[in-house]
């Protein structure tokens, strides 16, 4: 037979594990009224970016004035979708309007092996991308 201290320690532990384990769960609910993802023009912002849309990325902020760190339903932010997407067009102009690379948006980059845009998020030097987007489009 047990011991009833052991079983009253055993169902303590129990208790605290599944308390740690909800804890950490409500961490990862996307929290509401958030405006990053709420608001209509960063909603069209982070649609243009998953049909890999470069000109409705540009008109997001040109005529809706998106914001440049808008996130997904998923809590996922405009770079880290267009690193994903490996349009280094789109991370481009995301950084021209003002987003800022963080920790985990260069650690997605340097998964996806893309060095353009590991070396633009580095750097910060997007102009080059934009103008070689900008000639490509007037040849076409």
């Amino acid at each position: 037979m047990i011991p009833d201290f052991i079983l009253t320690a055993l169902v303590v532990f129990l208790l605290i594990w599944v308390v740690f384990l909800l804890k950490k769960k409500e961490k990862h609910k996307r929290p509401e009224n958030n405006p990053l993802i709420d608001r209509p023009e960063n909603k069209i912002l982070i649609d243009n970016i998953l049909n890999n849309d470069t000109e409705g990325v540009k008109r997001s902020f040109e005529s809706y004035r998106a914001a440049p760190h808008s996130k997904s339903q998923l809590g996922e932010s405009a770079i880290e979708l267009a690193i994903q997407k490996d349009n280094k067009y789109i991370v481009a102009y995301l950084i021209k309007y003002g987003a800022i690379p963080n920790a985990i948006e260069r650690e997605e980059a340097f998964k996806s092996g893309n060095k353009e845009i590991i070396e633009m998020l580095e750097t910060g030097n997007h102009l080059r991308l934009i103008s070689e987007y900008e000639f490509f489009k007037k040849t076409k």
